[in-house]
């Protein structure tokens, strides 16, 4: 019931993806994983987006990002919490919204740049704790991973 939005922009060697939530009562929201290292087990607890990448559209090896409020990373390559890829965020919490930008080197996808027309397989959540609220880009059925309902991005 709250505003999400998201903006997705690539250049030759990174995907660079934007979050902006509506969220009136930051205050309320859940940081759990404060203080957590790195694929800490709290991070999806949290208030948090998820970003799940199919390069290449392929329905086999994908991408889970997830990035807590807190600032907390997560990483996965197709469930493997034990892969560490090398990828930037950026969390900003203001009155009434919070953002956050991640910057995914295609390289850590284990992909070249796209080019014009490729799709890739992509779905993006978000975990709203004083909402009691999960939302996704494309619904997957009470499993995030089911890499065949992710949506399509095609690069132009």
């Amino acid at each position: 019931s709250k505003r999400s939005d998201f903006s997705i922009a690539y250049d030759d060697e990174k995907l660079y993806i934007a979050c902006e939530f509506v969220e009136p009562e930051t205050e309320k929201m859940r940081k759990a994983s404060k203080d957590q290292p790195r694929d800490g087990k709290n991070v999806w607890q949290d208030d948090c987006v998820e970003v799940f990448i199919d390069p290449g559209r392929t329905n086999k090896v994908y991408y889970q990002f997830i990035v807590a409020n807190t600032g907390v990373q997560y990483d996965a390559k197709t469930k493997d919490a034990a892969w560490d890829g090398d990828w930037q965020s950026a969390v900003k919490i203001q009155d009434g919204k919070w953002l956050v930008e991640l910057s995914i080197p295609f390289k850590t996808l284990g992909a070249d740049a796209p080019s014009h027309g490729d799709v890739w397989g992509l779905n993006i959540n978000r975990n709203d704790r004083p909402g009691r609220q999960y939302s996704q880009w494309t619904i997957t059925r009470g499993d995030s991973h089911r890499v065949d309902l992710f949506g399509n991005l095609r690069f132009e």
